[in-house]
């Protein structure tokens, strides 16, 4: 089991705080990463070189998908990173988004194997985090997810990497990274 990097997880919580005041001066990313700013708002993300992005946007959901393989082709991915931001949460739920947040992982962690889970407090904001091993089809797959509430934007986001238990140690080098450090 790999235990979270608290240290690189606190890296974002700079990131959020101060967003606006370093979006253009991004640090280097780690080697074979660039950087993406998502042309839908979702953020700004680490993204493997040679892989795949796909952004979409269906009412108050914005979604950013960084895949090896392409979902245009095939559909869906095995390998890959996915983040959606609801905006405008309120509207759609009697649940503060920071409730909400809490409230999916509670979800996502019944009835499946649970690798680790947790919080990070990032005094504005707190990432809600676990890491689980489901079936995807008949593929055990490990999948992280990250829930994000921001009461203050009334923001909600999601944010899941994910690879078949085969993959997930060859697959962690950009899946890492992906996970730690990123601009909402």
């Amino acid at each position: 089991m790999r235990l979270f990097r608290y240290p690189i997880l606190c890296f974002f919580l700079f990131l959020v705080g101060a967003s606006f005041a370093i979006a253009d001066n991004l640090p280097d990313p780690p080697e074979g990463l660039g950087w993406y700013d998502a042309k839908n708002g979702v953020g700004t993300f680490l993204k493997p070189a040679g892989w795949h992005i796909k952004e979409e946007v269906r009412g108050d959901t914005r979604a950013l998908f960084i895949s090896r393989e392409s979902i245009d082709a095939k559909g869906q991915f095995l390998v890959g990173f996915s983040v959606n931001k609801i905006s405008e949460f309120s509207q759609q739920s009697d649940l503060r988004p920071s409730a909400f947040a809490k409230t999916y992982i509670g979800q996502v962690v019944s009835d499946v194997e649970v690798l680790t889970s947790g919080v990070v407090d990032g005094g504005a904001v707190e990432m809600n985090l676990a890491r689980v091993v489901s079936l995807n089809g008949d593929v055990r797959t490990v999948v992280h997810h990250i829930s994000i509430g921001w009461d203050e934007r009334d923001e909600v986001f999601l944010i899941i990497a994910e690879a078949p238990e085969a993959e997930w140690d060859a697959n962690y080098h950009f899946l890492g990274p992906m996970l730690n450090y990123f601009l909402l």
